[in-house]
């Protein structure tokens, strides 16, 4: 990181470190974190103003970039997350803006670029996707005092009318076609049958599934602790998306059939069995399985999709859903699978009308 706190000293101080133009340039002895970032940003500067004379001393948004991507993306987020948004600044903000002084960078030529996004089609998650790394990028920027205020704070996509591709709606499998996937697939020897098992009948994130361990699992529930992910050849534990384990209820047959599987991991590597299975070789099965058995291509996280709307068309609670798929409030559920619970208001309009 940037700017960081030794305790290996008598004294708690506060330290900065970066690169720029291969070298790396650090100092320390501060006494709080503010001094820190204060002392490392005129040092950027004027780093900065040297090897590009008459220039303002401002660093570009290409450069800022890469600073904030190494000091504070890569540190703080998930692998999966970083190369998000480093595939969304090199793809769409670093072509058109890269090349400008961050204090050049303006609200107007943010607002019309995303219209331009919108009017070149572009599907409405991808255009809000975009803005995420923009808007957290600018606010490290504002925090590091290079620039006043960030342009892209209460920037929207532009209001332009929904089409049919941007509907909202989920795709999942009705109980039947679920049924005949399972079936399907154990009957074909797949390695992932029990896997995928598990994630149609708990409602678990693919890592999560990936990260489960033996001793997560009990005669009635697991608990889900921890998520397995690989970038980039690289194996990465981290906690459960919330960052706290959850209990999750599962059925008697899943429980046994979890519980008959030996080793460090309940869904070992095929590679190298002291490893975590890869999410990835997991999906990929997933989408030729499909194609060999002849059902319904969907991906592999609508089985998180059906487990939920099952649930609900029997009946179960929104709050018990939430609980089981791990949401952080139960609006997030009542949001995405609202549209799939029996109405059951309805009787508010038989007995007012009939």
């Amino acid at each position: 990181m940037a700017v960081y706190q030794r305790r290996d000293t008598r004294v708690q101080a506060w330290f900065y470190q970066f690169d720029f133009g291969g070298r790396t340039y650090k100092a320390g002895g501060f006494l709080s974190q503010s001094a820190a970032l204060v002392a490392e940003t005129d040092r950027r500067l004027e780093v900065q103003s040297k090897a590009r004379p008459g220039k303002p001393a401002s660093l570009t948004v290409r450069e800022y970039s890469e600073i904030w991507m190494s000091d504070h993306v890569k540190p703080e987020c998930r692998p999966r997350t970083a190369d998000g948004y480093r595939t969304k600044l090199d793809k769409y903000l670093l072509p058109r803006f890269g090349h400008l002084a961050l204090t050049e960078l303006g609200r107007m030529d943010l607002k019309k670029y995303f219209a331009e996004l919108d009017g070149r089609g572009q599907a409405r998650n991808t255009v809000s996707n975009v803005l995420i790394p923009l808007r957290a990028m600018l606010n490290s920027a504002l925090r590091d005092g290079l620039i006043e205020s960030n342009p892209a704070s209460f920037l929207k996509r532009s209001k332009r009318a929904k089409v049919e591709s941007d509907g909202d709606e989920i795709d999942v499998y009705s109980a039947e076609e679920l049924a005949f996937v399972l079936e399907a697939v154990r009957r074909s020897g797949s390695p992932y049958a029990d896997l995928y098992q598990t994630l149609a009948q708990t409602g678990l994130r693919l890592s999560e599934a990936c990260g489960l361990k033996p001793l997560d699992i009990t005669a009635s529930y697991l608990v889900v602790r921890r998520a397995a992910q690989y970038a980039h050849g690289r194996l990465d534990i981290f906690a459960s998306k919330s960052g706290k384990a959850r209990r999750v209820d599962i059925p008697i047959g899943l429980t046994v059939m979890l519980q008959a599987r030996e080793g460090d991991w309940t869904f070992p590597s095929l590679v190298d069995p002291v490893k975590p299975l890869n999410p990835t070789a997991a999906r990929e099965a997933w989408y030729k399985l499909l194609a060999e058995i002849g059902a319904r291509k969907l991906r592999i996280h609508d089985l998180r999709h059906t487990y939920a709307c099952l649930l609900l068309q029997k009946g179960a609670p929104p709050s018990y859903v939430k609980e089981q798929l791990g949401h952080s409030s139960i609006q997030v559920t009542i949001d995405i699978y609202g549209h799939m619970i029996p109405g059951a208001n309805r009787k508010w309009i038989d007995e007012t009308f009939t």
